[in-house]
């Protein structure tokens, strides 16, 4: 219910809302699946019509069982799984995904489970060179410094350190350009060795 210029910003990129054919999630949580749907004529439907949406299969079934609400996990899915996936299901465009599975020819779906049960990680390669699609792995650049620092969302709080860590040795290793959803700008960089920790460089545009 935002009042922003999302579907006119995609249409004057050549991307209009008609000729997307994949939605790809790295989870579920509410800020992650607004844009899946649109309310129109009374109800939700689906924003790209002619789009197949790829859902993390354990974030699914982990809302559809009710187990986002269960006491003592913290609900970050809310009302959206509802007004925001669900009618990419009813609509039969939903598809669900595990690691490992390529989709569309060019995007590797890596498990990266602790922030929500089915959180995966997207990796990209081309010309020799590779960008990883991170989703709230990291939230800030602080954990890279302090990966042992969660956000105040993760579900799974010793697995999300766990699969961080793993993520930036990998990152550091690969020295792929990590591209996180809620840093600010720059937006994106490289995770480099720093002793016996990291530091983020940020991308140079």
């Amino acid at each position: 219910m935002l009042n922003t210029l999302v579907r006119e910003w995609m249409t004057a990129a050549g991307a209009a809302p008609e000729k997307v054919t994949h939605v790809v999630m790295t989870h579920l949580h509410a800020d992650h699946v607004g844009w899946n749907t649109t309310w129109q004529d009374g109800r939700w439907v689906p924003t790209f019509p002619n789009a197949r949406y790829y859902i993390p299969k354990q974030d699914f079934d982990f809302c559809k069982e009710g187990k986002n609400k269960e006491s003592g996990v913290i609900d970050v899915f809310g009302d959206s799984f509802f007004d925001s996936v669900m009618p990419i299901i009813e609509e039969g465009l939903g598809v669900m995904m595990e690691a490992p599975q390529e989709i569309a020819d060019c995007l590797v779906v890596e498990p990266a489970p602790g922030h929500s049960p089915g959180q995966v990680a997207f990796r990209v390669r081309s010309r020799g060179e590779e960008g990883l699609f991170c989703g709230d792995i990291l939230h800030s650049p602080i954990q890279i410094v302090r990966p042992d620092v969660n956000s105040g969302y993760c579900i799974w709080e010793d697995a999300a350190r766990t699969t961080r860590m793993e993520f930036l040795n990998r990152a550091a290793d690969r020295e792929a350009l990590i591209m996180p959803v809620h840093f600010g700008e720059p937006h994106c960089g490289y995770i480099r060795r720093q002793g016996d920790g990291f530091l983020f460089e940020p991308a140079q545009w």
